[in-house]
């Protein structure tokens, strides 16, 4: 095998490593913010208990924040999967980068 091929596929090996590294990150970020937005949305406070809480307005204020961080969650996750396409299309022509390498390493 030619020397500098050699080089080739060990970079394209680090490539295609780092852009999977890449991808599995971001999918990992949007399981956690799809985690955090279900448990959100089926949370539910103690002041909607008879409590001291219950008429005080803190309920209200809760229900807005929550409504506010699952929507603030929601946005933060359609930017993450907006740049999912791009990052699969980067992954997969570093995979196949690294077959063609090996495939002509191969044939040498």
């Amino acid at each position: 095998m030619h020397r500098n091929l050699a080089r080739l596929i060990e970079l394209a090996a680090l490539v295609r490593a780092d852009e999977m590294a890449r991808l599995g990150d971001l999918r990992a970020e949007m399981a956690t913010l799809r985690a955090r937005i279900t448990e959100l949305r089926g949370a539910t406070t103690a002041a909607t208990e008879m409590t001291g809480y219950f008429g005080s307005g803190a309920e209200a204020t809760w229900h807005r924040w929550r409504h506010q961080e699952v929507a603030r969650l929601n946005r933060a996750l359609a930017e993450l999967r907006a740049k999912e396409p791009d990052q699969e299309q980067k992954t997969r022509i570093a995979v196949a980068r690294t077959q063609v390498l090996q495939k002509l390493s191969d044939r040498t």
